[in-house]
């Protein structure tokens, strides 16, 4: 009331001030933070300046300040995994297109286009802003490749120059985010590709699924489908009660044939992968000890 009568907007309570409200605490951060939007509309009043724009500046810089206080540290986290970025070879490595596609673009645009465009107009483009980035994060290939530091059982991003080695005859991808059809036959195209420029022989192919919360009937389709035509056998582990629900209904679970433990534990699809190899191997080794012999016989 008192902020209307003086030409500006009354005071929103935001989600904290209301938890402060019920649950007693934080009392004089409550009122601080009452108190600074009505000293701060009072003061552009005076200032006889745009009253809405004003008022419109002052809620998005008491809400936006805790933002502008870890602004430094974003960035240098920004410009980390940009470098990290292009030492992957990723299409995706300029600090521009990092920091546009992050959380901390979409806050800024949210700051900034009211200010600029305006209430209404602003708005508009701040949303569809965070639209368009938000899809654009789950669709087209999304994934990095894990390996693990020798003699241990910590798994983590294969990165140039770090202790993390590939495991011998298995590619292990994460994928980041859901599955679904705009980006699960991107992701095993990329994969595949990937595996392809490999200077090793590939047995066994893990999709670490930690990241996916969920797959669409399209993704789920496709993985049936492409996973019996392809030449390696392949796992899924780290898979959540949702995801593993959704691949024993799909029927995606008689194709893998595993077991539940290697669904939930990347270390344990290891293990029996390591093993399948063994097999394999032992295999390929009997077959050639009985070429040898027939062909020693025929001579």
């Amino acid at each position: 009331l008192v902020a209307a009568s003086i030409g500006g907007m009354p005071v929103m309570a935001n989600f904290a001030v209301c938890q402060a409200l019920q649950s007693n605490n934080g009392f004089l951060a409550t009122i601080g933070n009452v108190l600074g939007h009505l000293g701060a509309f009072y003061l552009v009043a005076k200032l006889s300046l745009s009253i809405p724009k004003c008022a419109v500046s002052v809620i998005l810089l008491v809400e936006f300040a805790p933002l502008f206080r870890s602004l430094p540290s974003e960035l240098r986290h920004l410009y980390g995994q940009a470098r990290n970025s292009a030492m992957r070879g990723d299409a995706q490595s300029s600090f521009l297109e990092v920091f546009v596609a992050s959380d901390l673009g979409i806050y800024l645009m949210a700051f900034f286009s009211p200010l600029i465009f305006g209430i209404v107009n602003g708005s508009v483009i701040a949303i569809l802003f965070q639209i368009v980035v938000s899809m654009s994060r789950f669709a087209g290939p999304g994934f990095v490749h894990i390996g693990r530091i020798p003699g241990t059982e910590t798994y983590d991003e294969l990165l140039p120059g770090s202790a993390v080695a590939p495991i011998p005859k298995i590619a292990i991808t994460r994928p980041m985010g859901p599955r679904w059809f705009g980006n699960a036959a991107a992701n095993t195209r990329a994969a595949r590709a990937d595996r392809r420029k490999l200077n090793r022989e590939v047995l066994v192919a893990i999709a670490d699924w930690r990241m996916v919360p969920f797959l669409d009937e399209t993704a789920l389709a496709h993985y049936k489908e492409s996973w019996s035509k392809v030449d390696v056998k392949v796992l899924v582990t780290n898979a959540c009660a949702n995801v593993r629900r959704q691949i024993k209904e799909s029927g995606l679970g008689d194709l893998l044939q595993q077991t539940d433990e290697t669904l939930v534990d990347l270390h344990a699809a290891v293990l029996w992968a390591e093993e399948y190899i063994r097999q394999v191997e032992s295999s390929r080794t009997v077959i050639g000890v009985r070429e040898r012999a027939t062909s020693a016989f025929d001579e």
